[in-house]
């Protein structure tokens, strides 16, 4: 029995179509990153072979991965990775897929550490994959990260991260509840507290995107019955570890930003400061000790 040969841009429009037909977002777009994905090539790279067959072995890894998207998994979990900071991160089930809006958090820390003279040192509460404390380490070299992870499964994927970018030597990932753990003498040195917490409320849950809500580990999207459980602590235990005049900055859900402000008001910060994120809405909290 033959099997149909595949140009670059029959196998595109085809799969387009049938992605088009299960509702799926940028059915096109889809394709393209996938079967670039598949290639090992950019998505530019297609549009230079359009009429070239695609080879068997890629044909099947191809139609593994639409499968797989079309099913349900998200794109980024689907390819393996994602963009964030302008850096490639490795991605999957284990961890939260790194937003755009996080990317505010990053900035605002950035800003805020940039001018310091000499080496600081950075918390960070839940590092899911890595994206925070990796991103801050490439683009601050005077900074060394400390960052706890609960999830033992979590932390694996933020330690190959840090690798990929060459940052491992001043990225400590470590395997804990919180700051359950932290050794006593890091109290009092940290020039920010950082985190971009769970803060999805427990009504919210139900009614989240079932693209996030079945795929995504929930234990990095529920912050408790408002969503500010980990900001209580931020506010409590994790200023313990924060140096006079250092900045606690997290991410909150957009309609947090007041109770949030409050509780960084009432736990002593002062130049409390609520950036909003692309669309308007509350994102980024800042404070300093």
């Amino acid at each position: 029995m033959t099997t149909r040969s595949w140009t670059t841009l029959e196998l595109l429009k085809t799969t387009a179509d049938f992605l088009k037909t299960k509702d799926l977002p940028s059915p096109r777009l889809a394709a393209e990153r996938l079967l670039a994905h598949a290639m090992g090539c950019r998505r530019v790279d297609l549009y230079l072979a359009t009429e070239k067959t695609v080879q068997d072995s890629v044909l099947e890894q191809y139609r593994g991965f639409v499968r797989a998207y079309a099913a349900g998994a998200p794109l980024q979990y689907v390819e393996g990775e994602t963009e964030f900071m302008g850096l490639v991160f490795g991605v999957d089930s284990r961890v939260l897929i790194p937003r755009p809006e996080t990317e505010l958090l990053v900035d605002a820390v950035e800003k805020r550490l940039r001018p310091l003279a000499g080496s600081a040192a950075v918390l960070e509460l839940g590092t899911g994959s890595g994206a925070i404390a990796v991103s801050l380490a490439v683009r601050l070299p005077q900074v060394e990260v400390w960052t706890t992870e609960a999830s033992p499964d979590a932390a694996a994927v933020a330690e190959a991260n840090a690798r990929r970018h060459g940052v491992e030597a001043r990225v400590h990932i470590l395997v804990m509840d919180r700051f359950e753990a932290l050794h006593a003498d890091l109290a009092g040195t940290m020039a920010c507290v950082v985190s971009n917490p769970p803060y999805v409320t427990t009504a919210e849950m139900a009614d989240l995107p079932a693209l996030v809500r079945e795929h995504e580990p929930h234990a990095a999207l529920h912050g408790g019955p408002d969503g500010l459980d980990f900001h209580r602590y931020l506010c409590t235990r994790g200023l313990q570890f924060l140096a006079p005049g250092g900045t606690l900055a997290a991410e909150i859900g957009a309609r947090q930003g007041g109770a949030v402000h409050e509780l960084f008001a009432a736990a002593g910060l002062h130049e409390v400061t609520i950036l909003k994120d692309y669309a308007g809405h509350d994102r980024i909290v800042l404070g300093l000790k």
